[in-house]
C-alpha cells in the first residue's frame, strides 16, 4: 500500500492505492479491498492514544481524502483489509504524519495563565500544531499574581481575549498583556463577620502598584448608597481608606463596595457583607 503526501497538513489532498493476493486466488480484485481511515489522538506526553474513525473505502484498490483538522499530537493511520474467496482476511496498516509547527505563547508581564487548546499553562510556554489546524486560546482575566489583580488588555494579534488561531507554516509567537487593577484588600470588618458595633468603622486598603490613586478615584458605598467623598478618609501614603457611619446602623446584613480607578482608566472593585447583632 501507498499514499501521497505521507506527512501532510489541513486540508491537504492524500491518495493512497494498495493491492493485496492470495496463494489460491492470485491478485484479489478491488472488491475484496476496504481501507478505514482512523485519526489516533494521543496525550501530551505520548503515551496512550485513542482512535476516531474517520472515513471508510470499500471495494477499491485506490482513493483519496482530505487531511483533517485537529488538535496535536494526533496521526492518522490508513488500513487495509483483504478478504478472499474462503473468507480468510488479512490487515496492513501505514501511519501518515502530520506536518508541525511551534506556536509560541507570551504574558507581560510574564508569569500569568493562558489556556491553548484543552489545556492550560504559565507563560512562557509552546505547543506544537498541525500546519493549517484551527487552535483555541484564551487569556483568562482577572488573575492574580505576585499579590497583585491582573486584566487582559490585549492580544499581540489583535484580536479578542478568546479566539482561534491558524497554524501557519512557520514558527510564530502571541503575547497577551495585561495591566494591574487596583486592589482592594484588609477590608473590616471582615467578610460575613458579626459586630455589635451600630457604627463600625469601615477600613481597607487601596492601591494600585503602577498608578498613584487619589481620593476622587475611589467610590464607597454603603447598603447600595454612595458615600460622599467629603464623608471618608483616604491616606495616599498608606493607602489607607476609613469611613465611620454618621448613624446607627440597623441591626442584621449591611454591604460595602468599594471601586477604585487608576490613571490607565482600569477599574477594580470588591464588595463584602457584615452583620450587625444585639449585644
Amino acid at each position: 500500500m501507498d499514499a501521497s503526501p505521507s506527512t501532510w497538513r489541513v486540508g491537504d489532498e492524500i491518495t493512497f492505492s494498495g493491492s493485496a493476493s492470495d496463494h489460491e486466488d492470485g491478485t484479489l480484485a478491488a472488491s475484496s479491498l476496504s481501507w478505514s481511515l482512523i485519526l489516533n489522538h494521543c496525550s501530551s506526553e505520548g503515551s496512550s492514544c485513542h482512535e476516531h474513525p474517520v472515513q471508510e473505502f470499500s471495494g477499491v484498490s485506490s482513493g483519496s481524502f482530505i487531511a483533517p483538522d485537529h488538535e496535536y499530537p494526533s496521526h492518522l493511520e490508513l488500513r487495509l483489509t483483504a478478504r478472499d474467496s474462503g473468507g480468510l482476511s488479512d490487515t496492513t496498516s501505514m501511519r501518515l504524519n502530520p506536518r508541525t509547527v511551534p506556536m509560541n505563547f507570551r504574558t507581560s508581564p510574564t508569569g500569568l495563565g493562558l489556556v491553548f487548546g484543552s489545556e492550560s499553562g504559565v507563560a512562557p510556554f509552546s505547543h506544537n500544531a498541525i500546519v493549517g489546524s484551527k487552535n483555541f486560546v484564551s487569556a483568562p482575566t482577572p488573575q492574580e499574581f505576585g499579590g497583585q489583580i491582573y486584566r487582559f488588555v490585549s492580544w499581540s494579534d489583535g484580536k479578542a481575549q478568546s479566539h482561534e488561531i491558524i497554524a501557519g507554516s512557520a514558527a510564530s509567537t502571541y503575547t497577551a498583556t495585561y495591566t494591574v487593577v487596583p486592589k482592594i484588600s484588609n477590608v473590616f470588618p471582615k467578610p460575613d463577620a458579626s459586630t455589635n458595633d451600630r457604627t463600625p468603622t469601615i477600613r481597607a486598603k487601596v492601591g494600585d502598584a503602577e498608578t498613584d490613586l487619589s481620593k476622587d478615584a475611589i467610590s464607597l458605598y454603603l447598603d447600595g448608597n454612595s458615600v460622599a467623598r467629603s464623608a471618608f478618609a483616604y491616606d495616599r501614603a498608606t493607602d489607607s481608606l476609613s469611613y465611620t457611619p454618621g448613624r446607627r446602623l440597623a441591626l442584621g446584613w449591611h454591604t460595602v463596595r468599594i471601586t477604585a480607578v487608576d490613571g490607565k482608566n482600569v477599574t477594580g472593585t470588591r464588595s463584602w457583607s457584615f452583620r450587625i447583632v444585639s449585644v
